[in-house]
C-alpha cells in the first residue's frame, strides 16, 4: 500500500518552477509578431507568405507521408499487445462520452464554426486530384476531402502526441508534461548546457506554434461570429463588434478554466456537445433527409476508397496549389 502511494505520489509530482527566461523570449516573440501584424500587415503578410510557401513546397510531401505513417503506427499500438499498456494508476475521472465532448470542442470547436459550413465550396469551385471545378466529379469530393481534412489521419496525430505524452509521464515516471522534457530523454543529451539550450528552443518553438494556432482559430471564430450577428441583428461587423466577441470568448475560456476542468471545461464542453447532436438531429429530420444520408454515405464511401490517393498526391506534373494550400496547411495546423 505504501509503495502504491509513493507511486502515485511520484507520477503525479509536477515542476512547478518557472523558467522566467523561456517565459520572457515567448512573451517577446508573440509581441514582435503581434506589432509586425497591426503596424505593417502587408509587409508581415508577405513574409508570412513566403515562409509558408517554402515549408509546404520543400516539407510538404514529407508532412504528407508522416502524417500517413502516424495514422498507421497508431493502430498498430491499438490493436497490438501495447495497447493493453495503461497510462496512469487511477480510475478516469470521467465516462467516455465527456471525455469525447471535451476534446472534441477543444481540438476543432471553434474552427467547425467556419470551415463546418463553407469548405465544401472551396473544393468544389477548386477541388484536389486533377478534377475539374465546378463538375459533377467535384461536388461529389468536395465533402469527402473535409471528412478527410477533419478524420481519421488528422486525429491520429493528437492520438499519437498523446500517448508519447502519456507514456513519458505514467510509464516511464519521467518528470514534466513539457514537449522539451520528452525530446530531452528520448536523445538523452549528456552535457546540462545542450539540454539547456535544446529544451528551451523547442518550448519556444512549441509555444510560438501553439499562440499561433489559436489565434488563427480565434480569428476564425470572431469573424465567423460577427457575420452571423450581422445577419441577425444588422449590428455592424467592425472592430469594435469583433473586439466584444473576442473578449467575451476569452472571458468564458478563462472562468471555465479557472473553475476547473470537472466543473468548467467538462460542463462546458458536454453543453456544447448535446447541442450540437440535437442541433444535427434537428436539422436531419427537417431535411431533405434521404439526400443528407446518401450524400454522407456516399462522401464516406470516396473517402475510403481514395484515402490513400488524398494522403499522398502531390501533383506533380500541376502546381500543387490544392495540396500545399489545404492538405499540408491543415496537417500543420492539426501539428501545432
Amino acid at each position: 500500500m505504501k509503495d502504491m502511494k509513493n507511486t502515485i505520489e511520484h507520477t503525479y509530482k509536477t515542476n512547478k518552477e518557472i523558467d522566467y527566461p523561456l517565459l520572457f523570449v515567448s512573451i517577446a516573440m508573440v509581441g514582435i509578431i503581434a506589432i509586425g501584424v497591426g503596424f505593417f500587415p502587408d509587409t508581415t503578410n508577405h513574409y508570412a507568405s513566403l515562409v509558408f510557401d517554402w515549408v509546404t513546397s520543400m516539407l510538404g510531401s514529407s508532412i504528407q507521408v508522416l502524417v500517413l505513417l502516424g495514422f498507421f503506427f497508431t493502430l498498430f499500438i491499438a490493436f497490438s499487445k501495447y495497447g493493453n499498456i495503461k497510462l496512469g494508476n487511477q480510475e478516469p475521472e470521467f465516462k467516455i462520452l465527456p471525455w469525447i465532448f471535451m476534446f472534441m470542442v477543444a481540438g476543432i470547436g471553434s474552427s467547425t464554426l467556419y470551415w463546418a459550413i463553407v469548405e465544401w465550396i472551396y473544393y468544389y469551385q477548386d477541388p484536389g486530384l486533377g478534377l475539374k471545378p465546378l463538375s459533377k466529379e467535384a461536388l461529389e469530393h468536395s465533402v469527402s476531402f473535409s471528412y478527410f481534412h477533419w478524420g481519421i489521419g488528422a486525429w491520429s496525430t493528437y492520438a499519437l502526441a498523446s500517448i508519447i505524452m502519456a507514456y513519458h509521464f505514467h510509464v516511464r515516471k519521467q518528470k514534466g508534461l513539457s514537449l522539451s522534457s520528452i525530446v530531452l530523454a528520448v536523445f538523452k543529451f549528456k552535457s546540462k548546457s545542450y539540454q539547456n539550450i535544446i529544451g528551451r528552443i523547442v518550448d519556444l518553438v512549441f509555444l510560438t506554434a501553439s499562440v499561433g494556432a489559436l489565434v488563427l482559430s480565434l480569428v476564425f471564430t470572431v469573424l465567423s461570429l460577427g457575420a452571423g450577428f450581422q445577419v441577425l441583428t444588422g449590428l455592424s461587423n467592425n472592430f469594435a463588434t469583433q473586439a466584444i466577441i473576442t473578449i467575451v470568448s476569452a472571458t468564458i475560456f478563462c472562468l471555465s478554466s479557472y473553475i476547473g476542468v470537472d466543473k468548467g471545461i467538462q460542463m462546458l464542453s458536454s453543453i456544447v456537445g448535446y447541442g450540437v447532436a440535437i442541433f444535427v438531429i434537428i436539422v436531419l429530420f427537417i431535411g431533405p433527409t434521404e439526400f443528407i444520408l446518401n450524400n454522407i454515405a456516399n462522401s464516406l464511401g470516396i473517402t475510403m476508397s481514395d484515402y490513400f490517393r488524398m494522403s499522398l498526391s502531390t501533383e506533380p506534373y500541376g502546381d500543387g496549389v490544392f495540396t500545399k494550400s489545404w492538405t499540408v496547411f491543415f496537417w500543420l495546423w492539426w501539428f501545432s
